[in-house]
């Protein structure tokens, strides 16, 4: 083994995520050479049972978002363009931490992670030895299906074990490695006869008699004995980050030995267990492997300096894990599967941001706990009771509407937000910001308006660079507007798309999880104001245009060029 000490090195954070390349040169003595370059980072991460985690010794708090691999209409052959302004966004809303579900990812997402700065958990297993359950009629519909990795365990663990570990552990951003998510998921399928009956966070619906023991499934007793082998196995290939495993059951989990190999036990959607466990584990560090998006989870982290962070499912939806047909995804992300931002994504912004910010949400009142129905369409019957809600990291915020005050607020709601309820009226609904109580200008406003049902297109090349390569992704973003600018959040415009010259159609995706028109036809409705158009370039350079018909507005073409330096270009 060879070994070099390097002074004062340049170290890798997420504020400066500083890259360093090393390059292995073997020399043997009969000529033969060999060269490897490795192009990494150098930080100091620790996770400790009483201060959480630290990134070269200072305090961090995970907030993290978990990922699947896809990317709407691109499946999982997502574009390095893609993903990137994907991170942007979620980089932006505050997020540093990205938990990789629950399978190795593209090489191509590992990179960018290193390179913007994001710290990772990197998952690999989501079942051994024995199957889950596969829901192919609808959620919790009786009986599932149970292909998955389970077949392949006994052949395989150890040689994907071996191959996840050593083309990943050259990435500063892996902070973490986990060996399971969810694999003592209560009832599916390993049970104990401490627990007569068991539910799990997904089981609404389950039948009573799929939630008891039953000594015919596996004892739960035995998964303490697989960890310890995975534990080992990962450490064989690094012993330099801390091992994990995402746990559905830790009631029952932190009795049976399943914990004991682990350095740091992670918590899906059990907040409420965190004190005692604290207690219980004195020297193992915890974190939330997985949470919703409830202020409450999030306060479990604030609250307690010992907790590292948490991981919220999801930042993006993705396909596939849904109720029934139609739906054809989770809408489970602060993204949409087009990249939109929906309002949990500016809600998580006001918690984790330290920029200041403040956004404008409404909704009719009996849709308020349904974070889906909150939006930006000001447009309801007159009289309609409605619910407006600002969320801000400002201290004190004050509601407009046709400029009359309808209050001041001081104090946020216990969901951490602040909220006015009243009778709807058309006209314009200002939110106003104020870092200080004194102040009678605020520092931020957001304002929406009863629109005219007249549309306007617009269209922008997202890309700054579009290579004539044959192979450069570029994205186009299409807008509704009103004739004065505005955002028509609330249009579903059918349009037909055309690409002509030096560029050709790819897909579409609007983020509608219910919409089951074929990704690629040249036909689709506008959700939430956008509609996302894919294009790839051919190896000609040169004009290429892209016209957007609609029977409820003009026409819209516009031109753009693939070139070999930087374009951006806007028009409408």
């Amino acid at each position: 083994m060879f070994s070099k000490k390097i002074s004062n090195p340049k170290l890798w954070s997420i504020d400066n995520p500083q890259m360093i390349r090393f390059r292995t040169i073997v020399e043997q003595e009969n000529g033969i050479r060999d060269e490897i370059s490795v192009r990494t980072g150098i930080r100091v991460a620790q996770f400790h049972p009483d201060t959480g985690f630290q990134l070269n010794g200072e305090e961090l708090k995970l907030k993290g978002v978990c990922l699947h691999d896809d990317a709407g209409s691109f499946g999982n052959a997502v574009p390095e363009n893609i993903w990137r302004r994907r991170l942007v966004k979620l980089q932006k809303m505050g997020a540093n931490t990205i938990r990789m579900s629950h399978n190795p990812h593209c090489k191509t997402l590992y990179r960018l992670c290193d390179e913007m700065g994001f710290l990772v958990i990197d998952e690999l297993f989501d079942e051994w030895q024995d199957p889950k359950n596969k829901w192919w009629k609808g959620h919790n519909v009786y009986p599932p299906k149970h292909q998955g990795y389970y077949a392949d365990y006994p052949q395989w663990y150890e040689k994907d074990v071996a191959s996840f570990v050593k083309n990943r552990r050259n990435h500063p951003s892996v902070i973490l490695w986990s060996i399971g998510n969810e694999i003592d998921y209560p009832n599916d399928p390993y049970c104990h006869k401490s627990f007569q009956e068991m539910t799990g966070n997904n089981d609404a619906g389950k039948p009573l008699q799929e939630r008891v023991y039953d000594p015919d499934k596996p004892n739960a007793e035995r998964l303490a004995g697989f960890a310890v082998r995975l534990v080992n196995l990962v450490k064989k290939y690094d012993r330099t980050r801390p091992v994990t495993l995402a746990s559905a059951f830790p009631e029952l989990s932190s009795g049976t030995g399943l914990f004991s190999a682990l350095d740091v036990i992670g918590y899906n959607y059990k907040e409420a267990l965190y004190e005692a466990d604290h207690r219980r584990f004195p020297n193992q560090a915890i974190f939330g492997s997985e949470n919703g998006h409830d202020y409450a989870a999030w306060k479990a982290v604030t609250e307690h300096q010992y907790i590292a962070g948490q991981c919220l499912w999801t930042g993006i939806d993705y396909l596939g894990e849904t109720a029934g047909w139609p739906e054809h995804g989770s809408h489970a992300g602060h993204l949409t599967t087009a990249g939109v931002e929906k309002a949990d994504y500016y809600f998580r912004q006001s918690l984790w941001s330290s920029l200041p910010m403040l956004y404008l949400s409404v909704c009719r009142e009996q849709d308020a706990k349904n974070m889906e129905q909150h939006g930006r369409s000001w447009d309801y019957p007159e009289g309609t009771l409605v619910t407006a809600e600002v969320y801000t990291n400002l201290t004190y915020a004050e509601l407009f509407l046709n400029g009359k005050s309808l209050g001041k607020l001081e104090q946020k709601n216990a969901d951490g937000k602040f909220v006015w309820r009243f009778p709807f009226e058309k006209g314009e609904l200002c939110a106003a910001g104020y870092a200080a109580k004194d102040k009678e200008l605020p520092d931020l406003t957001d304002r929406i308006h009863t629109l005219e049902k007249k549309y306007c297109l617009k269209m922008k090349l997202l890309d700054e660079n579009l290579i004539a390569d044959g192979s450069s992704i570029g994205q186009i973003q299409i807008s509704i507007h009103d004739m004065e600018g505005n955002l028509q959040t609330d249009a579903q415009l059918p349009l037909e798309l055309s690409v002509e010259g030096a560029a050709e159609f790819l897909h579409m995706d609007n983020g509608n999880l219910v919409d089951t028109t074929p990704y690629t036809s040249r036909y689709r409705q506008t959700w939430g104001g956008y509609l996302m158009l894919y294009i790839r370039s051919t190896e000609q350079a040169g004009e290429f245009t892209v016209t957007a018909k609609s029977k409820q507005t003009e026409r819209l073409q516009l031109h753009f060029v693939t070139i070999q330096d930087i374009l951006g270009n806007e028009a409408e």
